[in-house]
């Protein structure tokens, strides 16, 4: 890397930095108190991770700004290494991703929800579902996950303080479309599903399941802001499988569009991107 490339890349990340300052006000007001967090620690987490991946820094900078607001009002970190949320390059903006370990951690802030869990089956497994019964079987094969197979279902369970749970289950073609379809839009550019395969997997059923969970406000949210980033992306359609009806994606294009129009004038205003 030339001296003069290194320089522009510093430039970008001093850029975002003080983009995410000016943001700092705003990012302490909306972070949720009850999850610990803070602005400097947005800040920090965002910029480390810009530095370990210094490509994100060919997005639009204030893409990468509306990203970190986007995590931060749900309390979710955003390119840490806990894989609560991710960035996204798209078309030269950043998306927002929540990943499984965000979406775990946002379904056990539900009423009476005591367990969430994201599992991966492998050809080795003993595996059983009956729908109608709500029971499901999994027995996990002899030996680590190199001996017992490929991934062949991914299932989320979430239990209930009464005892009671439920699943969704995936098996590796719907996996696999999803897969296949973030991959062909992320082209050479990073995505969850070149470093974080099985929990990408393991997101998949828990975000179906996510749709029909009794969530509170902060839970709403966050599935509200992951559709909205993965329409942006042209992924949405692939993800949901039933129930997702033409009226809520025409819902989601609409506040897409009013978000986009309101960034057009920040930018113009040289103002900070709060959306």
């Amino acid at each position: 890397m030339t001296s003069q490339a290194l320089a522009t890349l510093k430039d970008r990340h001093l850029f975002v930095a003080n983009e995410l300052e000016k943001a700092r006000e705003r990012l302490n007001a909306i972070i949720p108190v009850s999850t610990g967090l803070g602005a400097s620690r947005a800040i920090a987490v965002t910029l480390d991770c810009l530095v370990r991946n210094p490509n994100l820094l060919e997005c639009e900078p204030r893409s990468i700004v509306r990203s970190v607001l986007h995590a931060s009002e749900v309390g979710l970190e955003l390119g840490s290494p806990l894989g609560e949320a991710f960035i996204v390059p798209f078309k030269g903006k950043a998306t927002m991703m929540i990943g499984y370990r965000g979406f775990v951690k946002l379904i056990r802030g539900a009423p009476r929800v005591s367990l969430v869990k994201g599992v991966l089956v492998r050809e080795a497994d003993e595996f059983d579902i009956d729908e109608g019964e709500n029971k499901l079987h999994h027995r996990v094969g002899k030996g680590d996950v190199r001996t017992r197979g490929n991934v062949t279902h991914a299932y989320s369970r979430v239990y209930y303080t009464d005892g009671l749970s439920q699943f969704e289950v995936m098996d590796r073609v719907e996996l696999d479309k999803i897969k296949s379809e973030s991959l062909r839009k992320a082209g050479t550019r990073s995505t969850p599903w070149k470093t974080h395969e099985d929990e990408m997997y393991k997101k998949c059923p828990l975000r179906r399941q996510a749709k029909w969970l009794d969530l509170n406000p902060l839970g709403r949210r966050a599935t509200e802001l992951d559709d909205l980033e993965s329409m942006r992306r042209g992924e949405l359609g692939v993800v949901h499988r039933e129930g997702f009806s033409t009226e809520r994606a025409d819902e989601l294009k609409a506040m897409l569009q009013s978000q986009d129009k309101r960034v057009e004038v920040l930018e113009v205003e040289g103002e900070l991107v709060q959306e």
